[in-house]
């Protein structure tokens, strides 16, 4: 199952509507990423993984170049078309196999993005690229969750884990999920039904776990240095109860 790993990501996003509109009000990390801006005053940002966009509209007007990457040309376009700032400039473009020529001031890898990497050979290319848009002064941030005990149980039942609008109807967001030990990774069935019980669409979410430890021996490993970790959007110290591992990089 491994192997299809990266196809259920891009099939996840075949129709991005759906995508764009769960995500569409989560704000949990805005204030969080101004204020890495404030401390770090990049002048050129490239974000890994801009999903539907809100970064790019929370960001482009703080930095004089915004960048931005995505798997999914759905995505890409629609966000292309729905901010078009003179200083922003979006590619489909995969950060495993990514070709981008530039040198950047800051590199984010936000909500989660770090957990689209399943293989060694999909961490190898990821840390690999990284270094190839960065220099030594280069600030990297990579937001993915603190995996809990409950992370790595089965759960065979659907449950609901979110809802939102769409089309003027409420869309209910159920999932089940299974846990992969050999190569730590939960898989997810997520089914959206509409309000009148309709399935509207199916998908499989693989979600690779980093453990705390695995993940700063990663870092160091591929040639970079850990500035600072935080558990949450608050800068907390990180602890047993972060529910976030948020890493501030560079290379070494």
């Amino acid at each position: 199952m491994e192997d299809n790993y990266n196809k259920y990501i891009k099939e996840l996003y075949d129709n991005p509507k759906l995508y764009i509109n769960e995500f569409i009000n989560y704000e949990d990390d805005i204030y969080f990423w101004p204020k890495i801006i404030k401390m770090y005053k990049p002048k050129n940002v490239l974000e890994i993984g801009i999903g539907n966009g809100r970064l790019i509209n929370l960001l482009h007007g703080y930095v004089e170049k915004y960048d931005g990457i995505d798997l999914s040309h759905e995505l890409v376009d629609y966000c292309r078309k729905k901010y078009d700032y003179d200083n922003v400039s979006l590619y489909n473009q995969d950060l495993k196999k990514c070709r981008l020529n530039n040198i950047y001031d800051l590199i984010i890898l936000p909500f989660n993005v770090m957990n689209n990497f399943y293989s060694e050979n999909d961490i190898y290319n990821a840390f690999n690229n990284l270094k190839k848009m960065s220099d030594k002064k280069t600030i990297i941030v990579i937001d993915t969750i603190n995996p809990k005990i409950e992370d790595l149980n089965d759960r065979e039942e659907f449950v609901k884990t979110n809802e939102f609008n769409m089309d003027d109807q409420k869309v209910l967001v159920l999932e089940n999920k299974k846990y992969n030990n050999i190569n730590s990774t939960c898989i997810y069935k997520k089914r959206y039904i509409s309000s009148e019980g309709t399935i509207i669409k199916e998908s499989i979410l693989p979600n690779k776990i980093f453990f705390h430890s695995e993940l700063q021996l990663l870092i160091k490993h591929y040639g970079f240095e850990i500035i600072d970790i935080y558990g949450d959007y608050n800068f907390e110290k990180i602890s047993n109860q972060s529910r976030k591992q948020i890493f501030v990089i560079r290379r070494k």
